[in-house]
């Protein structure tokens, strides 16, 4: 065996290696932070204690920050800056304030202290925002929940989420950064100039998206790609990769450990690059 296959082989080995060990730290994560309050959650369900709601309006803000241990975060146009909490246990209401132009979202539970008779998929936050408004910055971190967007526009947008996956659909940034360690990334008819996704274990999907570039990877996940851009950079390590671009010059560097590449309808095994 020559030594460029002996490197080949070594890398792959310790590739896989690595994989393994992130399998097993997601695992973990499940068990730490996504078991522990599922089931704390769902172990309380009977109990007499109440859901808690409320909504209301805001002053204006440009920015919104996001911290939640459990529930899901919808971000939407409507007629005024305003937010709304639904269906979370009085003891683990989400604590939203207006700190000068930045609304400040923070839920912070013991999965000891969770007691409500519905499930934790119900738990909503809604941010509102008015059809003129438009934010220069949102920073969002979810543990255990679904993101959900729509027809917004936000400068610089920045997520990370443990359990759970974002889905956008016509917004548009300038630059967005999405890491998800177990949950999947759907943009749809969205545009922006710079992205970087990154899912652990899920599928990325941006559906008729116009940008100048992005980087895509996916531990264990399919990506697939369409729309109109300039240069896209994908790496799988266990997965399929899937591309369409309206651009005749893009540009592609494509890879996956255990999978294959297609660009434009034509298959080029498992790397691409022009």
């Amino acid at each position: 065996m020559s030594s460029t296959s002996d490197t080949r082989w070594k890398a792959r080995y310790v590739k896989t290696l690595n994989f393994i060990t992130v399998i097993c730290i997601l695992i973990g994560c499940f068990i730490h932070i996504g078991g522990g309050l599922l089931f704390g959650f769902v172990r309380n369900v009977g109990s007499s204690e109440t859901s808690s709601s409320a909504s209301s309006t805001t002053g204006i803000f440009t920015e919104v920050s996001c911290d939640m241990d459990l529930g899901n975060l919808i971000l939407q146009y409507g007629d005024e800056y305003s937010y709304e909490i639904k269906d979370y246990p009085a003891n683990a209401t989400p604590e939203i304030e207006l700190k000068n132009d930045k609304l400040v979202i923070k839920q912070k539970s013991k999965s000891n202290n969770w007691k409500n008779n519905g499930a934790f998929k119900n738990c909503q936050v809604i941010v509102t925002i008015p059809d003129d408004g438009a934010l220069n910055k949102a920073d969002l971190k979810l543990n255990l929940g679904e993101l959900e967007a729509k027809e917004l526009s936000i400068d610089d947008l920045k997520i990370d989420l443990k359990l759970g996956g974002a889905s956008f659909k016509d917004c548009k940034f300038d630059k967005v950064n999405i890491d998800a360690k177990m949950g999947s990334v759907s943009l749809k008819d969205c545009d922006f100039t710079t992205g970087n996704f990154e899912a652990s274990m899920g599928s990325i999907s941006l559906e008729s998206c116009n940008f100048d570039s992005a980087d895509c990877s996916s531990e264990m996940g399919s990506i697939n790609v369409n729309g109109r851009y300039s240069k896209l950079e994908a790496d799988c390590d266990l997965g399929s990769i899937n591309v369409k671009s309206d651009l005749n010059d893009t540009r592609f560097d494509l890879s996956t450990d255990a999978g294959s590449i297609t660009v434009n309808g034509s298959g080029y095994g498992r790397s691409y690059k022009n």
